[in-house]
C-alpha cells in the first residue's frame, strides 16, 4: 500500500526507512556486544522525520504534534508492513544501543528518553489497530536476540504507556516466557521476567482479574516442587516480584474477583511441602492486606467465610493456619493485626491503639453464628497444642471482637471460651500435654480481658480481673505471655482450683447483669477509639481523624445499633 497519492513522497518514506536500516545495522551480522555499526545519532534524527513525515501524509498540515493523532492513524494509508516491522526493529535497536552505552559509561540519559520517546509514538499510532501484529514484533525479537533485564523492562513500559489491551500483553509476555523455558533457554527466560517485574507501574491500574489469573498459576507452578525438576522454579522470585507489584496498583474490586482463585491455589493443592506453601502463601498475604482496606461485608462473602471457616478445621496445620491468617486480614479494617501478634493481658488503664467500627454486621455474625463456634472449637482441639495456630486462632478471635463489635459477638465469643475450658478441664483432653493446656487457658483469659477493655462491663471486669490476680499470685503459668517451660515455685497450684477457672455461673451473672439488666459500664471511656469509615478509609475532617468514643455519649439509635439484645441470649447462655 502507498501512504500518498504523490508516488515521488512514498519513494522518498521507503528511502528514508531503508537508510534508517543502514544507520541501525539492521541486517548487518554482528559480533556479540559490537555496536559499531549503530549510528545513534544520525538514526534518532532519522527516526523523527519519518514519524512526522507519517503524519503529515495522515493529518492536516496546520496540525503540529504528534500527540494529536495518537490512536487515530489510519493504518490502511501506511506504507507495507514489512516497512513498519523494519522500523519497530530499528527503535528496539536503538534503545538496547543506547542503554548499553549508559551501562558503561556515565552520560547524559538524555539519548534513551529521545529514543523511547519515538518508540511510543509509533505503538501508539500502531497498536490500536495492527495489535497482534506490533506486539508479535516485539515479542520476536526479544525471543531471537539476548538482552539485559534493563532493555526488556523499557521495551515493556512503552508497550504499557499505550494503556491499550493491558491483559493481551500480559498474555503474550507469558507466552514468550513459556516458549523459552521448553525450549530451555532459562536464563532468557528469568531475564524477561526480571524485565516484566520492573516495568510494571501505575499504567497497570486497569489490569483485570482475569489478565492476572494465568500469572498467578505461573507463580504457583514455579513454587511447587515436582519431577522432573520444575524449569519454571528458577523464575519463582521474578513472579512473586510482578505479583506483589500488580497487587499493589490494581483496583481492590479486581483483587475482590480473584479470591476463589487465592484460595483454590493455596488449599487445593497436592503437590507443595509446607514450606513452599507458605512461601506462596505470604505472596498472596500482600493481597489480602490491601482487601482489609475495603468494607468488611464486602471482603467477607458468605461463601468466602464459609470456606476459610471450613479450612480453619483442615487435619493440615499449615492450611488450617493459613486460613486463619487469611481470615485476620479480611476481618483487619482498621489495621488492628500488629496488636493481637500473642496472648497477653489487656488491662482496663492502658491505652491501645485499637480501633473500633462504628457499625457491626450484625446480621451477618448471627447468619454464621453456630458455624464460627463449631469451627473455632474444632480449630483449637486439632492444632492448639502448636502455639503458632494458638496464635493464628487467637488473632481471628480478637479481629472478630473488635471489627464485628456487638453484644452478639461478645456472647458468642464468650460460650465458645466457656466450652474450651469445660473441654481441656476434662479428661477428654488427655492428647494435650500440661504446657499445652497452660497455653490454652491463658489463650482463654486473654480473650476475656479484651471482652473486658472494649465493652466496659462493670461486672465481668470485676470477675475477671478477681481471675486473674489469684492466678498470678498463686498460678501464673495460667496467665499470658505463653512459654516453652514453665518454672513452678513450692506454692503454685499445679492441680485443679475452682477459684482459679472461670465459673459458668459467675459469667452468666455477669452477663446477665449487662445485657438484660442494662447495668453501668466502668467510667474509663478514654483509650477506646469509634471510628467512622468509608469504602474501608478512615474519614478525615481537616487534617485529623474524626473519632468517636466507643462508651462515651451516644444516641438512642447508636446504642441500640451496637448492643443490641440478641435473640438467642438464652439459648447461649444455656451452653455456658
Amino acid at each position: 500500500m502507498k501512504l500518498s497519492k504523490k508516488s515521488n513522497n512514498s519513494e522518498e518514506l521507503f528511502e528514508q526507512i531503508d537508510r534508517l536500516k543502514t544507520f541501525c545495522g539492521l541486517g548487518i551480522q554482528n559480533s556479540e556486544g559490537d555496536n559499531s555499526n549503530v549510528d545513534v545519532k544520525r538514526a534518532h534524527k532519522l527516526l523523527k522525520k519519518i514519524i512526522i513525515k507519517l503524519n503529515q501524509d495522515t493529518i492536516p498540515a496546520h496540525s503540529t504534534t504528534i500527540s494529536t493523532i495518537q490512536g487515530s492513524y489510519d493504518i490502511n494509508s501506511a506504507p507495507s508492513f514489512k516497512n513498519i516491522d523494519d522500523i519497530i526493529k530499528c527503535c528496539l535497536i536503538l534503545i538496547s544501543n543506547t542503554i548499553s552505552h549508559l551501562s558503561m559509561r556515565k552520560m547524559s540519559k538524555q539519548p534513551i528518553i529521545k529514543v523511547r520517546q519515538r518508540f511510543r509514538e509509533i505503538l501508539s499510532m500502531l497498536i490500536v489497530q495492527k495489535f497482534d501484529d506490533v506486539t508479535d514484533i516485539v515479542m520476536n525479537f526479544l525471543r531471537d536476540e539476548m538482552f539485559c533485564d534493563g532493555f526488556v523492562a523499557d521495551v515493556f513500559k512503552s508497550l504499557w504507556s499505550c494503556r491499550e489491551q493491558c491483559e493481551a500483553i500480559l498474555d503474550k509476555i507469558l507466552n514468550l516466557i513459556e516458549e523459552l523455558v521448553i525450549v530451555n533457554r532459562v536464563n532468557e527466560a528469568r531475564c524477561i521476567v526480571k524485565g516484566l517485574s520492573k516495568s510494571i507501574d501505575k499504567n497497570l491500574v486497569d489490569m483485570s482479574s482475569q489478565g492476572l489469573s494465568r500469572l498467578l498459576s505461573l507463580y504457583h507452578l514455579s513454587v511447587e516442587e515436582l519431577e522432573p525438576p520444575n524449569k519454571l522454579y528458577h523464575l519463582k522470585y521474578g513472579f512473586e516480584n510482578s505479583l506483589l507489584k500488580i497487587f499493589n496498583v490494581m483496583e481492590v474490586e479486581e483483587l475482590t474477583k480473584l479470591l476463589p482463585k487465592f484460595l483454590k491455589l493455596t488449599f487445593e493443592t497436592k503437590f507443595m511441602t509446607e514450606l513452599a506453601l507458605k512461601e506462596f502463601a505470604l505472596t498472596l498475604t500482600h493481597a489480602f492486606m490491601r482487601l482489609s482496606r475495603n468494607k468488611i461485608d464486602e471482603n467477607l462473602q458468605p461463601e468466602i467465610f464459609e470456606f476459610l471457616l471450613a479450612a480453619m478445621t483442615l487435619n493440615c496445620k499449615t492450611k488450617s493456619s493459613l486460613a486463619c491468617r487469611y481470615l485476620t486480614h479480611l476481618l483487619d479494617h482498621f489495621n488492628n493485626f500488629d496488636e493481637f501478634s500473642t496472648p497477653k493481658i489487656f488491662y482496663q488503664g492502658t491505652p491501645y491503639k485499637i480501633k473500633i467500627p462504628s457499625e457491626s454486621a450484625i446480621k451477618f455474625n448471627d447468619d454464621h453464628r453456630l458455624l464460627i463456634q463449631t469451627s473455632l472449637l474444632a480449630a483449637i482441639k486439632l492444632h492448639g497444642c502448636i502455639t503458632s495456630n494458638l496464635c493464628a486462632i487467637f488473632k481471628v478471635i480478637c479481629m472478630m471482637i473488635v471489627s464485628l463489635p456487638s453484644s452478639h459477638t461478645f456472647i458468642m465469643i464468650i460460650t465458645t471460651l466457656m466450652q474450651l475450658q469445660t473441654f481441656m478441664l476434662d479428661e477428654d483432653s488427655s492428647k494435650f500435654t500440661q504446657v499445652d493446656k497452660n497455653h490454652i487457658h491463658a489463650f482463654i483469659v486473654s480473650i476475656m480481658t479484651l471482652i473486658c477493655w472494649v465493652t466496659r462491663a462493670k461486672s465481668l471486669t470485676k470477675y475477671i480481673n478477681e481471675i486473674v490476680k489469684v492466678r498470678f499470685t498463686v498460678a501464673p503459668h495460667l496467665n499470658p505471655p505463653l512459654k516453652k517451660f514453665y518454672e513452678y515455685e513450692d506454692h503454685h497450684v499445679l492441680n485443679y482450683k475452682a477459684e482459679l477457672f472461670l465459673d459458668k455461673w459467675e459469667i452468666r451473672y455477669c452477663l446477665w447483669n449487662r445485657y438484660k439488666l442494662n447495668e453501668d459500664r466502668l467510667c474509663d471511656v478514654s483509650k477506646v477509639e469509634y471510628c467512622k469509615s468509608e469504602n474501608g478509609n478512615e474519614k478525615k475532617k481537616g487534617r485529623r481523624f474524626k473519632k468517636f468514643h466507643l462508651f462515651g455519649r451516644r444516641s438512642s439509635e447508636h446504642l441500640m445499633r451496637i448492643e443490641s439484645f440478641p435473640s438467642y441470649f438464652e439459648e447461649e447462655l444455656n451452653k455456658i
